[in-house]
C-alpha cells in the first residue's frame, strides 16, 4: 500500500486501471485494496485483546463489615412537630 493514500484514493487508482479487466473482477479487486488498507491503517490494538480477564469472586470467603441502611436522620425540630 502506498503510504499517506486513502483506501478512497487507491480504490479510484484501481478503477481506472486494465481495461480488459471484467468488471466483478475490478470491483472485488477494489473491495480487497480498501479492505487492506484499513486493516494496514488499524494498528491499535482492540481493548479486549489488551485488557486480561479478571477471575470470579466468592462473595461466601471473604468477610465483609457489617453493613446498616440507615442513611436518613431525621432533624430534631421536624421530629418535635
Amino acid at each position: 500500500a502506498a503510504q499517506g493514500k486513502s483506501a478512497a484514493d487507491m480504490a479510484a487508482d484501481m478503477a481506472f486501471g486494465d481495461e480488459d479487466a471484467d468488471s466483478d473482477d475490478e470491483v472485488y479487486g477494489t473491495a480487497k485494496a480498501i479492505r487492506d488498507a484499513e486493516k494496514a491503517a488499524n494498528v491499535v490494538p482492540s481493548l479486549k485483546s489488551a485488557m486480561e480477564e479478571l477471575s470470579g469472586v466468592d462473595h461466601s470467603k471473604i468477610e465483609y463489615n457489617t453493613f446498616v441502611k440507615c442513611f436518613y436522620e431525621e432533624d430534631p425540630e421536624i421530629f418535635a412537630m
